[in-house]
This record gives structure tokens, C-alpha cells and sequence, in this order.
């Protein structure tokens, strides 16, 4: 935690400080000697904790606490006072203080405000991280809400970038309940606990195919260089073979660039999608750059090889034995006409197929991988025809169980990759056979469930629209709004006057 002490008396902040760094050693602590110091440092430096005396010559801490608040919207401030300036320290209350400490400072006393600022503080940021991915999960997929005069807000301020994550090897349906389901989206919102603050907002969003948005938003300097040290950090995490991550399938992460607004960032983000066939013969090496796609996609060769190997892949995945086996057709006789450019691209080729449709990894010779190549075809091909045959009789019932959990727990904080975990399946798997039972995403069948519970909420009269945005799963007011009104057709405020007679 980032801590500023702010007193014109040395002996009192060094005082203050020993005891902080005797109940938590390792606290970054700075020292302010006055008002206009503490205002200054508490903008460049965004502190979690801000200890200010109430009365300072010059600008006294009342006045630097009214100055840096508009800077410090999440600090919690405690302000250090004797018996005859209570009456300051009741004002400073007011303004937002979380307590007060009367001289002379007991460590006692220190320690159960710090103890309390730190809950306070990790409340702040869980708040914060859930409305930041309620934003950007609606900004995602209603481009539209993007163009009001509402988003010109602090909102979408800082410095934006973004992951695509895809997993090698997809889980073909009658896999989908394996121990593998789901270690994508958890290695990701391992990386957003360890990483995510008020400073550094992080969220993770499933997305139609079974691949996953990770975008983050910086809004200091030393959150950005955190950042943009996070693509490499993922990158590493999810294809390490170590004991510390022994994973078996590894993981393909598309890095953007930074941006300023979200607007620009998604626009990347999408052409960076279109263009993610060519992961499978890209260098997996490291995060895949939009520029590296590019140059791939101009040698149309290689670009018929990166779609053919995502398209048998995929066949696999979802259990389409026909489109698998016209794939792999596509796939040898482009092999055979492209000789050359088939024995560039044969590392990263073999290690996309091996990886994605098989547990281990052979490695041939070029002149090896015709044979291997139509070994790879005739025995997945048949275990897709065994699997056709088997059927998956759990599959109706476990199914039956996530619409059943929905319509509890829709008001919550609902994912597809969250509801996947839980039901022990991939994301992809559920978003796919969701959207063929059902008729629609998943994301469209919980907002559609939340706008009927806020329209029966604000049938109440005095319902507030805050309130009913909390209670359907919102952090958001001003996105609930903007839903209600595409669902609805008016807004929220005016929903309960239309149910009036006239």
C-alpha cells in the first residue's frame, strides 16, 4: 500500500512513520511537510492511505483534503488531531474522512485504522473491478453505447490495452467435462487478482467462439508500464511446462497496442480477431502483435494454411467429422502443391496440429510429415466417429442445470467462463451448444432475465433506478440505462409512469 503522512512537525511524522512500518514493514510511505506538498504528492502519486494533520501553517489539512480529493477519488483519509480541533476533524468527516487519530499517537490506535482502511480498500477495489468489467463488457458488445455524450466521461479515461487469448487445443464436446475445462480463464483471473487495483482495472470477457478479451486500463504511469508487461507475464503463464504451471495444452495470446480511449481498442482488438486464424503459423514464441499478422496475411500461401489448420481444428472441436475430413483434405493437397513454403511453416504447422488434436508431439522429418499427417487425419477422424457413437447421455441433464442456475443466480456476477467453471465444462463447449439450444448467446439470455427482474422492480413505486441496477447485477447505472432502453424502449426512470393508466 501507497501511504502519504502529512505534518509540518518532523518528530511527529517520523513518529508515525516507525509505527507504520513496525505493524506492516514493507508500506511505501512518503512524507509531505505541508499542505501544498501533500496536495502535489497525493496527485502524482494516487496513495491508498493519507495520514494529515487538521492544522498545518499555510494551507491547513482541511483545505489540502478539499484540494486533493478530486485526485484521490479512492484514498482513504485519516486525519490527526488534538482535543481542541475537533471541530475540524467533524468537518473532515464530512468530506469523506474515514476516521481520526487524536494526538498523541497511539500504535494501537494506528493499527486498527490501518487495518480498517486496508478492508475498506479491498472492498474499493473488488467494486471497482466488477463495474469496470460490467462496462467494458457492455461497451464490447453494444458498440453502439459508445457514441453518447454520457461516455465522455472519467469512465473511459487511461491507457487501454488488450489480450486475445486462445487455447491450442480446443475440448471437443464429449470432452468438454474434463480436468483441462476452464485453465484458460483461470490462469486469467489469476493475473487479475495479482495485477488488478484502483489503479490497474483489468477484465476478462468470454467471446463466441470459446476465446477470451483480457483488457486492462492504466491510469498512472507505473500502472501502464504494469501493463504492458502483462501480455509477456500471460503469454509465459500459460505455456510454461514447469511444476509451478504443469500444463499440458499451450495458449496463443494476440497483444495490442495502447490506446486512450476504448473506442480504437476494440477496433484493434476485432481486426486482430479476424485475423487470429494465423496464430497456427505464426512463432508462438512470444504475444502475437496485430503488425505480425499483417505481414502474414500478405502472402496469401501462408494465409491458406493458417485458415485451413484453424478450420480442420475447429471441425474437431465441434464434432463435425464431414468438415473435419474435407479440411484435412484441403490441408494435404496444399501441402503437396506448396512444397516450399509447406517446409518453411512445418514446425509451426506440426506444433499447432500435434498440439491441438493430439497429447503428444512428434517431431518428423519434413519427408515424415506426409505420413504422419494422414496418420493424424485416419485417427482423430475415427475418434470423432467413435464419439459420434457413444453419445453424451449427460449431456441434456448437466444442461438443464445451467439454465436452472441462471435463472437463480442471474442477478450475480454471471460469466460464461465463471458458469463453465463451475459445471466443470470448456467455455467454448457452453457457448456453443448454448446458443443451439436456447436460440440465443449467453450473454443475451442473462441480460434478457435481468431486464425482466428490473422491469418487475421498477413497477415498485419509489424503486430508485440506482437501486434496481444494483439488484439485477449492475454497477453501473448509467449501462443499466443504456441496456434498458435498447430492451425496453424507454428508460428506466419512465418505465413505472407507462405502467400508470391514463
Amino acid at each position: 500500500m501507497k501511504i502519504i503522512v502529512a505534518d509540518d512537525e518532523m518528530l511527529a511524522r517520523e513518529t508515525l512513520i516507525l509505527i507504520l512500518e513496525d505493524i506492516r514493514p514493507g508500506l511505501d510511505v512518503t512524507e509531505a511537510k505541508n499542505g501544498l506538498e501533500l496536495v502535489q504528492q497525493a496527485s502524482e502519486l494516487r496513495p491508498d492511505i493519507i495520514f494529515v494533520d487538521i492544522r498545518m501553517p499555510g494551507k491547513s489539512g482541511l483545505e489540502a483534503m478539499e484540494d486533493a480529493l478530486p485526485h484521490t477519488p479512492y484514498a482513504q483519509w485519516i486525519i490527526m488531531t488534538g482535543f481542541a480541533e475537533f471541530d475540524y476533524a467533524r468537518q473532515a468527516l464530512k468530506l469523506g474522512a474515514l476516521d481520526y487519530l487524536l494526538k498523541p499517537i497511539e500504535p494501537s490506535d494506528v493499527e486498527r485504522i490501518v487495518q480498517r482502511a486496508a478492508a475498506r480498500i479491498g472492498q474499493d477495489t473488488k467494486s471497482l473491478s466488477r463495474e469496470f468489467e460490467s462496462v467494458v463488457t457492455s461497451l464490447w458488445h453494444n458498440p453502439i453505447m459508445q457514441t453518447g455524450p454520457e461516455h465522455e466521461t472519467a469512465e473511459l479515461e487511461g491507457q487501454w490495452t488488450g489480450m486475445l487469448l486462445y487455447e491450442t487445443q480446443p475440448v471437443h464436446g464429449n470432452d468438454a467435462r474434463s480436468e483441462q475445462a476452464g485453465l484458460l480463464p483461470q490462469a486469467a483471473r489469476q493475473v487479475i487478482a495479482d495485477h488488478g487495483s484502483k489503479e490497474l482495472l483489468l477484465a476478462l470477457i468470454g467471446l463466441e467462439q470459446g476465446e477470451y478479451a483480457l483488457i486492462g486500463k492504466a491510469l498512472t504511469s507505473p500502472a501502464e508500464a504494469n501493463l504492458r508487461r502483462l501480455p509477456k507475464l500471460l503469454h509465459d503463464m500459460l505455456n510454461s511446462r514447469s511444476p509451478e504451471h504443469p500444463r499440458s495444452r499451450p495458449a496463443a495470446v494476440l497483444e495490442s497496442g495502447t490506446y486512450d480511449s476504448f473506442e480504437p481498442l476494440r477496433n484493434e482488438m476485432l481486426e486482430m480477431r479476424s485475423l487470429s486464424y494465423l496464430r497456427s503459423v505464426a512463432d508462438d514464441g512470444k504475444p502475437l502483435l496485430l503488425a505480425d499478422m499483417r505481414r502474414l496475411a500478405k502472402d496469401p500461401v501462408t494465409a491458406r494454411f493458417g485458415t485451413t489448420a484453424v478450420q480442420l481444428v475447429r471441425a474437431y472441436a465441434e464434432g463435425d467429422y464431414t468438415a473435419f475430413m474435407t479440411c484435412g483434405d484441403k490441408l494435404r493437397m496444399l501441402w503437396a502443391d506448396e512444397r516450399e513454403a509447406a517446409r518453411k511453416l512445418q514446425s509451426r504447422l506440426l506444433a499447432f496440429l500435434a498440439g491441438s488434436l493430439t497429447k503428444e508431439t512428434p517431431t518428423p522429418m519434413f519427408e515424415g510429415f506426409d505420413p504422419w499427417l494422414e496418420q493424424l487425419y485416419e485417427e482423430t477422424g475415427t475418434r470423432l466417429l467413435r464419439k459420434k457413437s457413444e453419445g453424451d447421455p449427460t449431456a441434456k441433464e448437466w444442461f438443464e442445470e445451467v439454465v436452472l442456475y441462471l435463472e437463480a443466480h442471474f442477478c450475480g456476477d454471471i460469466t460464461v467462463s465463471a458458469v463453465a467453471e463451475r459445471f466443470e465444462v470448456s467455455p467454448n463447449h457452453l457457448s456453443t451448444l448454448f446458443h443451439k439450444r436456447m436460440g440465443v448467446t449467453f450473454s443475451q439470455y442473462v441480460t434478457r432475465l435481468r431486464m425482466m427482474k428490473a422491469k418487475e422492480l421498477l413497477s415498485i413505486p419509489g424503486m430508485k433506478v440506482n437501486e434496481a441496477a444494483e439488484q439485477v447485477g449492475y454497477y453501473s447505472t448509467r449501462h443499466f440505462t443504456n441496456l434498458f432502453r435498447e430492451y425496453v424502449g424507454c428508460y428506466p426512470s419512465e418505465f413505472g409512469k407507462l405502467l400508470k393508466p391514463k
